[in-house]
């Protein structure tokens, strides 16, 4: 079994009744400030989880779904995130800095003041996505990668191919 908790306040969020987080289904599931620093969460269904100020930090999100997620202020720092689904995701002020979100969905994703800096955003989808006052120092893209209409893509030497 596995306990999901609160990080300031050690109270049991959830219960899973399996030895590894991988693949598990957790949609709708209220984990706002959970602890999940390098949790192992590959395709993991999160859809329309509450993870408000969740600890993920170093966190394995390979392919997981997240659409729909509500995500504010969670901290996702160094996550591995590739081919994720965060469709209409909630991210207004988390930390994605440095995640590798190599061919995640990012569509209509809202990313208020998200720090994505260094983050990997190659052939990734942000079409859709607002991105107001997001940090975007240092992220990597490639020609393949999807922005909102209009957007002013960051300075060239910060993609690679």
């Amino acid at each position: 079994m596995v306990e999901i908790t609160n990080q300031e306040t050690g109270i049991v969020l959830y219960r899973v009744e399996a030895a590894t987080l991988e693949a598990a289904k957790l949609a709708g599931a209220h984990l706002d400030g959970a602890g999940l620093q390098q949790a192992q969460l590959d395709r993991a269904d999160l859809t329309f989880a509450y993870l408000v100020g969740a600890h993920m930090n170093g966190a394995h999100l390979l392919k997981a779904h997240l659409a729909g997620a509500h995500m504010t202020g969670a901290v996702l720092s160094y996550a591995d995130m590739r081919l994720a689904d965060l469709c209409k995701a909630q991210l207004s002020g988390a930390d994605l800095s440095h995640a590798n979100l190599t061919g995640a969905d990012l569509r209509n994703a809202f990313l208020y003041y998200t720090d994505l800096s260094h983050a990997h955003l190659a052939d990734a989808d942000l079409s859709g996505a607002i991105l107001t006052d997001a940090n975007l120092t240092g992220v990597r893209y490639n020609a393949s990668t999807r922005w909102p209409e209009g957007f002013h893509v960051p300075h060239p030497w910060w993609r690679f191919w």
